[in-house]
């Protein structure tokens, strides 16, 4: 997928290792290297696993409209479709197959 980052301070964290491994830890760092390298080589966001360890799942309440991809012991990569307009199927659900441009927003662990 082609990846685009919020603000390039989170592109920066999210295209060094050395920065995830600052932020994160060696354990975290490395597997966000992973998650990232993964988001990288899929070519949509249907392709991106929905079970652990990656598990990409939707999110809701404060993060309603993202997309978590699971890094390691409750950090994620959040994302949104970078698609004008978004492609729909016919029920009005995003058309995972279709969005092959996301948007990272948020590294790190949202978890309260």
């Amino acid at each position: 997928m082609k990846l685009a980052y919020e603000n390039g301070k989170l592109e920066k964290l999210a295209t060094s290792g050395k920065e995830l491994m600052r932020k994160f830890g060696p354990v975290i760092g490395k597997a966000a290297q992973i998650r990232m390298q993964m988001l990288e080589a899929a070519p949509n966001l249907d392709a991106v696993p929905t079970v652990p360890p990656a598990r990409r799942h939707k999110l809701s309440g404060d993060r309603k409209g993202e997309w978590s991809v699971t890094i390691k012991d409750g950090v994620r990569i959040c994302l949104i479709p970078d698609h004008d307009p978004l492609p729909l199927k016919p029920d009005g659900d995003l058309d995972l197959k279709l969005i092959s441009d996301v948007k990272i927003v948020f590294i790190g662990d949202y978890h309260p």
